[in-house]
């Protein structure tokens, strides 16, 4: 094949136009349907739906509907003899309301039988909760106090019943409980701490001869601190007047916190001092070295509910084993 002419007369030229033409025929024929089916598709008839759903009920139509009967009611008048009772209506009965009663209330009593103890335990854990702060409240103050106290140091017994107002002032007995502390505070003055039985005190200002104002009576079961000026002093004793002309008096008296504070219940304070002799086998010159106190936080019936502790650093302050002199009419 040296020229196109004789390409065109060899075979596989002939073969390739032939592949051509029919594909183009095929091509044609495919799209001639489309052509002619389109315009007619419109005006062709549908399928019946019988054929496609030959299943589904027929419904009635809506004036069949409005005219059906309405439903028999139940007679109003009893029924003769012969006749059939009338069924009864849906609903609990008399028997089925009480028999649901009944169980509804066991299901209460069991409900309430777990809850209670459950309850009164919770009362109980915010009893005892607000109990151990007032006694850790009323431990940081007691502590503040005796922080700076001065010597001589006396351990006394406070009354806790009316007619018992002057034990604090008296000498404290052998094997006593210790439940006061009479200690000086560094700007001069004799202070009192106790928890028991408080009197009635007249209260004169520093500095005035005339009385001032009263300080009510208190019951024990409450920290108060009353103050008085010495007006004498030894090395292991100290004199002030606490009572006149048939009275309570002191220089101050204020308790450390309001009665709502406590809660309605009561504290008890004690004093386990732990003293030193000044020498070997001298029995009248001893020093207080250091105090454990405890303090008891009661509930009205005597029940325990909160206890704070703490051991207070006296720095071996001389103790004062006598009671205080200055007991004046």
């Amino acid at each position: 094949m040296r020229n196109f002419g004789e390409l065109r007369a060899g075979w596989p030229f002939r073969r390739i136009c032939s592949t051509l033409r029919i594909l183009r025929t095929r091509a044609t024929r495919v799209m001639r349907p489309t052509r002619r089916i389109l315009p007619s598709w419109p005006s062709r008839p549908a399928r019946p739906m019988r054929r496609i759903l030959p299943t589904l009920p027929t419904l009635p139509s809506l004036p069949a509907l409005r005219a059906r009967p309405a439903q028999p009611t139940r007679p109003t008048r009893k029924p003769g003899r012969g006749q059939g009772a009338p069924a009864a209506a849906p609903g609990a009965t008399l028997v089925e309301l009480m028999a649901s009663m009944a169980l509804f209330s066991v299901f209460a009593a069991a409900v309430v039988g777990v809850l209670a103890p459950c309850t009164a335990q919770l009362g109980r854990l915010r009893q005892c909760s607000q109990a151990q702060t007032v006694a850790d409240t009323l431990m940081n103050d007691v502590r503040a106090l005796l922080l700076h106290a001065q010597g001589p140091v006396r351990f006394c017994v406070a009354g806790q019943a009316p007619g018992e107002e002057a034990c604090i002032f008296a000498a404290a007995p052998s094997g006593a409980t210790y439940n006061a502390v009479e200690f000086l505070t560094p700007d001069g003055y004799l202070a009192l701490l106790d928890a028991g039985i408080l009197p009635e005190t007249v209260l004169s200002p520093p500095g005035s001869t005339d009385a001032g104002a009263t300080a009510p009576p208190a019951p024990p079961g409450r920290l108060h601190l009353r103050r008085y000026r010495p007006t004498a002093a030894t090395a292991t004793q100290l004199s002030y007047r606490y009572f006149a002309d048939g009275r309570y008096v002191a220089a101050a008296c204020t308790p450390l916190h309001q009665p709502a504070f406590y809660g309605g219940n009561t504290v008890l304070l004690e004093f386990a001092p732990l003293w030193q002799r000044g020498s070997p086998g001298d029995a009248k010159n001893l020093w207080v070295a250091a105090a454990a106190v405890t303090l008891t936080v009661q509930a009205a019936g005597g029940e325990i509910l909160a206890i704070a502790r703490a051991v207070l650093d006296f720095a071996n302050r001389p103790l004062a084993a006598t009671a205080p002199a200055g007991f004046a009419e």
